[in-house]
């Protein structure tokens, strides 16, 4: 999912591949095996590309929220979540918490995350 996500981005900015590599200082080949789903970057570069390239590492995943199946219950609190998935931990937990099977589980990591954040920002304030 990763690569097929790259490649069509790169395309619609018509950033060449070569473009890119040199934008993050890496080869062209390490740009072109991820964009063939060889190989995936590390969590630092992949910060770096969302940044790059005006995007949510979500996104470079496939984990888009619409894509995201929970029951009826969960919706309010995936949306209140989703308005604060500022920075790239709450992005990191939430993406963790939407792969989980059981629904149970998934709403229990959801109510964790959900009270962090009210507790960072409450600290904030």
């Amino acid at each position: 999912m990763f690569g097929e996500r790259l490649k069509k981005i790169l395309e619609s900015k018509n950033i060449s591949q070569m473009q890119f590599a040199k934008e993050l200082g890496l080869t062209p080949p390490a740009i072109n095996r991820w964009c063939n789903n060889v190989t995936q970057p590390d969590y630092d570069t992949l910060v770096t590309i969302a940044e790059k390239l005006n995007v949510s590492i979500d996104y470079l995943l496939g984990n888009d929220l619409k894509d995201i199946k929970v029951e009826e219950k969960n919706k309010e609190l995936v949306q209140s979540l989703a308005t604060g998935l500022t920075d790239p931990l709450n992005k990191a937990l939430y993406s963790k918490a939407s792969e989980l099977k059981n629904d149970r589980d998934k709403e229990a990591v959801l109510k964790v995350i959900e009270a962090f954040i009210n507790d960072v920002d409450n600290r904030d304030n």
